[in-house]
């Protein structure tokens, strides 16, 4: 072997022990991003606002680094079992027994999945109908009672801090219209003056605030469950309402205004639609008992041989408040 043949061998040689140290390797992993994009990359550490990386190799001078709110899914390489800070901890941050998860997002090791912080406080704006149900759908009138109720509709805001306990509190304001059931009232007249009596359109309304004290379940990532039990006040406003025999023929009670302690319960769903977006459905109970201090009537009786004018003052007018509550509305969570 000549000196030739020996110095092409150790060149041969060298390269052959410096190859794995100097070569470019292949990325190890993947980063999803919201719209769809695939980046295969080398990832160096993660933060609380951003995820850094390196593409073309582990060796490579190209770093780069993208924020995790554009971040969807985080597939690390099934060789590569990096000793990484969570997403959301900060790089040497160590978690003890006392350590509060941030509330921001992680990813969940298991899945390999962008996991998005649990929000606990939501306002809800709902709508729907209200049903009138006990003696506020009764027929049979007492002395002083004016009719029942008709099916209506009801509107209002609520909100709730649901614990991670499972316990949830919560603060509801509602108004709720129900139509005057006038035929009662017209049938009652007919028989005491043998007159046909009709009614002009009136509505019971009420308003109310509440506090709500219960639990909720979780039973996917979207979707939760609770029941509730309601305590608080209600303000009902007496229907003003004219009956007619002819226009000179007439009976006009004045509206008037009743508070009353009021309670109920309600159970419901929400469901996540957007991060902080979801839609909810609440089945409510709510009763109170309600007296008018007085309820003031004028008007022209018929009688013969002339009309008979009426002005007359009723006391202490008794009137309950049932109301079956089906409402669909809007949370907002944070």
């Amino acid at each position: 072997m000549n000196r030739n043949h020996f110095k092409y061998l150790l060149v041969v040689l060298f390269l052959t022990l410096l190859k794995p140290s100097f070569a470019q390797t292949d990325a190890n992993d993947i980063i999803v991003t919201k719209k769809g994009e695939r980046i295969s990359c080398s990832i160096t550490r993660q933060d609380s606002a951003r995820i850094y990386f390196k593409v073309g190799g582990n060796m490579s001078n190209i770093e780069a680094n993208i924020p995790l709110s554009e971040v969807s899914e985080i597939q690390y390489s099934e060789k590569k079992q990096p000793k990484l800070p969570t997403l959301g901890q900060a790089p040497g941050t160590e978690q003890k027994d006392d350590y509060v998860t941030p509330n921001t997002p992680t990813v969940n090791l298991q899945s390999k999945k962008l996991e998005l912080p649990k929000k606990e406080n939501s306002i809800t704006i709902f709508a729907g109908g209200a049903w009138p149900v006990g003696n506020f759908n009764r027929t049979d009138l007492d002395t002083n009672e004016i009719g029942p109720g008709k099916a209506g509709v009801a509107a209002g805001m609520n909100f709730t801090h649901m614990s991670k306990k499972g316990l949830l509190f919560g603060l509801n304001a509602f108004i709720s219209n129900n139509e005057l059931n006038t035929e009662p009232i017209t049938n009652k007249y007919l028989y005491h003056s043998d007159s046909v009596w009709k009614a002009d359109k009136a509505n019971w309304r009420a308003f109310g605030i509440h506090l709500s004290v219960g639990y909720h379940k979780v039973f996917s990532e979207d979707l939760m469950v609770y029941a509730k039990i309601n305590a608080g006040y209600i303000s009902l406003k007496y229907p003003e309402v004219t009956l007619r025999v002819s226009s000179s023929q007439y009976l006009k009670f004045n509206s008037s205004t009743a508070d009353a302690i009021s309670f109920g319960a309600s159970a419901g769903m929400n469901y996540r639609l957007f991060e902080s977006l979801g839609a909810s459905f609440e089945i409510s109970y709510l009763q109170a008992n309600c007296k008018f201090n007085e309820i003031i009537v004028i008007g022209e009786a018929p009688a013969i041989p002339i009309n008979k004018k009426i002005t007359q003052t009723k006391r202490d007018v008794k009137q309950s408040y049932q109301n079956v509550f089906v409402t669909a509305g809007v949370n907002y969570w944070f």
